[in-house]
């Protein structure tokens, strides 16, 4: 989605946009499984593998994110898989494009006399997808004028929007 604030607009919408008034928008990629998982191990600063919990359909090439464990929303990593080893198919191995920048915690704590018991690990989310809706690159965050998805209804249910399995990127 490519414009600026000076090009032509839809009329209550605006620009770089994909709008509607009334009717039907279904836009559905393929559904992965999971999306979402976490660390079966803490992955510490410069690692390049990392073991997740749970199996994934997963493929090389793909970007995840490992999300922050630390005091700072800042200290997430987004990398690219390189590899998968499925030799444990319910803890699967990642191999990374580049080690880590940040420390990802995963274990259990105990605490108390009653054997309490509390599970911390970092979230691992699979960015990639086979569709995208993505602003234009080059401007989108420099300009802060991202592309947007506006489906508006005069109150009567007349519209019905469906997204899943999508990746926006550069919007807002």
């Amino acid at each position: 989605m490519h414009s600026n604030r000076s090009s032509p607009e839809l009329p209550i919408f605006g620009n770089k946009v994909i709008a509607m008034y009334n009717g039907l928008l279904d836009i559905h990629g393929i559904p992965r499984n999971p999306t979402w998982t976490s660390l079966e191990t803490t992955a510490n600063i410069g690692d390049s593998k990392i073991t997740l919990m749970r199996e994934v359909d997963w493929k090389a090439g793909e970007k995840i994110v490992i999300a922050p464990t630390g005091y700072h929303n800042y200290e997430f990593d987004e990398r690219t898989i390189l590899s998968i080893d499925n030799s444990n198919p319910k803890k699967p191995v990642l191999t990374l494009d580049k080690p880590l920048t940040f420390k990802h915690y995963a274990a259990v704590e105990k605490f108390g006399n009653n054997g309490d018991e509390i599970e911390m690990r970092a979230e691992v989310g699979l960015l990639s997808r086979n569709i995208m809706y993505r602003g234009d690159p080059e401007t989108s965050a420099a300009r802060e004028y991202g592309a947007h998805i506006m489906v508006h209804s005069n109150g009567m249910e007349t519209l019905t929007a469906r997204i899943a399995y999508v990746h926006f990127f550069d919007c807002g």
